[in-house]
């Protein structure tokens, strides 16, 4: 880049934006959620469900809760009082670890220490080819 990106208008601030996200083989939409879907290979709703879990640290959520962090555009009504939430966390399971997701009897799930540091990680490899 040959100007600072505080003189450069909008069009050449995306030309560089383009032209960086080419160099490091990103798509245009390397945001967390792309790089978890990419990372764990999941759909954009169990991403949604995956990060609901990860910002909560540890703390145990509701299927509710879980089911209010969900866009209404990834389930129908009926769904959403189903065990929807439970199929997505199977998914998850079998998608970053067994190990990665408890869940108590009363359908209430967290992301353990062992997922926590693997989404962490996720991240942190994606930000360093940033």
């Amino acid at each position: 880049m040959s100007r600072s990106p505080d003189t450069m208008s909008r069009e050449e601030l995306e030309e560089e934006v383009a032209y960086l996200r080419g160099e490091l083989g990103l798509t245009r939409s390397a945001t967390v959620e792309g790089i978890l879907r990419s990372t764990f290979k999941i759909a954009p709703s169990e991403v949604t469900l995956l990060l609901a879990l990860y910002r909560a640290r540890g703390k145990v959520l509701s299927r509710e809760q879980l089911n209010e962090a969900v866009p209404p555009k990834w389930s129908r009504v009926e769904d959403r009082a189903s065990n929807l939430i439970s199929v997505w966390v199977c998914r998850l399971r079998k998608k970053i670890g067994s190990d990665a997701i408890e869940n108590q009897w009363d359908g209430k799930y967290a992301l353990t220490a062992i997922g926590i540091a693997k989404v962490k990680a996720a991240l942190e490899t994606a930000r360093a080819k940033l």
